[in-house]
């Protein structure tokens, strides 16, 4: 499975309660199985059984399930072809992943899919619950236009019926639709078009949401939010997950950081791994530039960031395979956003930073992200010592 994540209290915007929110997993099916998504782009096709099994399995689940206080499951479905009110698929689902972590609360909703809303094409426009969307001029637009807030948009079933959904379970029931993904094939920007006065540029946006679901099929198409002002705000801003990258792992199985992907790797991710394999835990001490021997400034084993640099900031590769060259800031936020660097170094106290260009840059970005950690620069010459910076 590529990934799994707490989309921060997402599928049913109305559903949403106070304080800790549900935790809500989003799913595609067909011909009763689930559609998942790998690493390397390609779906499988798993029975309910085996979902569990591999949702169960997964360290993310696994902390859910260790906690004093379980908190609500809220699966959401977009079937094809699913018979109204169906959930015999989710259930067997919930059946399985009670039988292997124990009880849950867990709620259903009755699944969805494109036919189950009202929405017209028109001019390479979607437009739902009777709202014209704007015109944009000669703009390549995928526009969205739709009643909604900054947090969710509202639809309505053919029965008359309006529901409010937030971007995840949004954008995942637009990729159900094939005129809609064949749109996105095309690299289009996508407008949503709400009305809406305020836009949050983050987890929980509308526009932010939305984007994440369409980053899950490998689509990283532009996204806006045109506010009631008539303001376009771009919302597809890196994030947690943008990038290829590799977790580095010690000889007893230690998690020591993150190796950022690059065309033409191999060598210097051997060579990581290698060195990584000797590991003998974190050094007390360093031959400084001076040639005397200094402490280290990390009172506790710190994350290490493997990245390569370039001219002008570091080399990447996108989840889509696509080639990039990342200012620091670039490269902070798609790792440090979300869960990012928290899931490797479980949440450290020190995260250390090598051979990143302009660390400080990056650790502005980092600190927030990485519970205000103290973030360093760490330079290994060829043939020479080491340096130790401070960073942020």
């Amino acid at each position: 499975m590529s990934q799994t994540r707490n989309a921060g209290g997402g599928g049913y915007a109305a559903d949403r309660t106070g304080g800790r929110g549900p935790v809500r997993l989003f799913f595609r099916a067909a011909s009763g199985r689930y559609q998942v998504p790998l690493k390397d782009g390609r779906h499988t096709l798993l029975t309910p059984e085996e979902l569990a099994d591999r949702l169960a399995a997964t360290p993310e689940f696994q902390r859910m399930a260790a906690s004093a206080m379980r908190p609500l499951l809220a699966v959401t479905t977009c079937q094809d072809y699913a018979h109204p009110g169906d959930r015999s698929l989710d259930e067997a689902f919930v059946a399985k992943l009670i039988e292997l972590t124990g009880p849950w609360q867990v709620t259903t909703p009755p699944p969805l899919n494109p036919a189950d809303l009202r929405y017209i094409w028109a001019d390479d426009r979607v437009a739902s619950h009777d709202t014209a969307p704007a015109h944009y001029g000669h703009q390549d637009f995928l526009v969205l236009a739709m009643k909604g807030t900054e947090t969710s948009a509202r639809v309505e079933r053919p029965d008359g019926k309006l529901i409010d959904l937030d971007g995840t379970a949004l954008g995942t029931l637009l990729l159900g639709d094939t005129e809609f993904r064949s749109q996105l094939t095309q690299n289009r920007a996508v407008v949503l078009d709400t009305g809406a006065t305020d836009v949050r540029v983050g987890y929980g946006g509308l526009g932010f949401d939305l984007a994440g679901a369409l980053r899950a099929e490998n689509f990283f198409n532009d996204v806006h939010v045109r506010d009631a002002g008539g303001t376009l705000t771009l919302v597809s801003v890196p994030r947690a997950g943008d990038l290829q990258t590799t977790v580095i792992t010690g000889p007893a199985g230690a998690r020591i950081g993150k190796f950022v992907r690059f065309s033409g790797d191999t060598d210097a991710l051997a060579r990581v791994r290698r060195w990584a394999a000797k590991d003998q835990g974190a050094p007390a001490a360093y031959l400084a530039a001076d040639g005397r021997w200094a402490v280290t400034p990390w009172p506790r084993r710190p994350v290490i960031l493997f990245a390569r640099r370039s001219e002008t900031g570091y080399r990447a590769i996108r989840g889509d395979g696509q080639e990039l060259d990342l200012l620091p800031e670039v490269l902070a936020h798609s790792l440090c956003s979300g869960p990012g660097l928290h899931e490797t170094g479980v949440l450290k106290p020190t995260v250390g930073v090598t051979a990143l260009r302009s660390c400080s840059r990056a650790s502005a970005v980092c600190l927030p992200g990485c519970a205000s950690s103290p973030t360093h620069s760490f330079r290994q010459a060829v043939h020479g010592p080491s340096t130790v910076r401070r960073a942020g």
